[in-house]
């Protein structure tokens, strides 16, 4: 079935486990595990499981440089790809944001779709040289302009899909990026959003993910 391929400079296990969430009503789902996003992470969790019982598998790719994610994908071969962003982080190994763009850009080398944060200038300059050959679908929490688009207030995520809203999402906000994703990532594999709609949906938090705990003197 289907491999999705996730990367970013962050967000990048959030947007795996709403998507899987998603997807987990009508599909048996494979994703890497916890923060299992290198190349013996990623190896390990598939060796692990029974691929031929899975109908989607969603893998999260980390990278210290390029090359990497490329290799991974040399053998996974995703056909729908995510950037979630890009950002400072591991700027001190990288050294510049451009590099930083090159490295997780190998995502796309196999895909013949990717998602993208529509907010994010660097990575929409980035996708403009991909159009000829991709399907490029841009998701935000920002402009109503862009093919997905995810409003929040009140602890309820609104989802219009060109311009229209299409369903209601219940989820922290710190989930609303992960979300625009997800719809992008549902609109590519033709499903139909709207029956989102028949009941109410709510996601679970993820765990770890700006998680508030109480330390031992309060």
């Amino acid at each position: 079935g289907p491999i999705i391929a996730i990367t970013g400079s962050y967000s990048k296990t959030t947007t795996k486990e709403d998507l899987v969430q998603l997807l987990n009503k009508n599909y048996n789902i494979f994703s890497t595990p916890n923060s299992f996003n290198n190349r013996l992470g990623i190896a390990r969790a598939i060796n692990d499981h029974d691929m031929l019982k899975t109908d989607i598998a969603v893998v999260e790719m980390g990278t210290y440089g390029k090359g990497e994610i490329r290799e991974i994908c040399s053998w996974v071969k995703p056909h729908i790809s995510i950037i979630t962003g890009i950002g400072p982080v591991h700027l001190e190994r990288m050294k510049t944001y451009e590099n930083i763009l090159d490295a997780k850009s190998e995502i796309v080398d196999f895909a013949g779709a990717v998602v993208i944060n529509g907010d994010d200038e660097i990575l929409i300059e980035r996708a403009r040289t991909w159009l000829n050959t991709k399907q490029i679908i841009d998701c935000s929490i920002e402009s109503d302009q862009a093919l997905v688009y995810v409003n929040y207030e009140s602890g309820v995520h609104r989802v219009h899909l060109k311009g229209k809203e299409i369903c209601k999402i219940y989820a922290p906000e710190v989930q609303q990026l992960s979300i625009a994703l997800s719809i992008g990532v549902l609109y590519v594999l033709d499903q139909d959003i709207k029956t989102l709609n028949e009941e109410p949906l709510k996601l679970d938090p993820v765990k770890h993910r700006k998680s508030i705990t109480e330390g031992k003197k309060g």
